[in-house]
């Protein structure tokens, strides 16, 4: 998931799928409430809602036509750096 604020304060974002091979679902509609999160997928009939636990995961459930699934959003662990040897 990607999620950005925009200067008019509002939050933009796009579900990344990768059993879809990486393909890009556009979120329709973001709601924060404190530790809540809500969206929406209008292409794909999907709704998230989500609370932000102490160690800043965000876990809820995901629910499409016909399928309710728990999920748990983790911020990816930092890019190791290779170290230049300058040779």
């Amino acid at each position: 998931m990607k999620l950005a604020r925009v200067s008019d304060g509002t939050a933009i974002g796009a579900l990344i799928s990768v059993d879809q091979g990486g393909q890009e679902f556009p979120i329709t509609t973001i709601t924060q409430k404190e530790k809540q999160l809500q969206f929406e997928i209008r292409v794909i009939k999907a709704k998230y809602t989500g609370m932000l636990n102490d160690s800043g995961e965000i876990a809820g459930e995901y629910a499409l036509p016909g399928l309710n699934l728990p999920l748990v959003f983790k911020r990816p662990a930092a890019a190791i750096k290779k170290p230049s040897w300058g040779i």
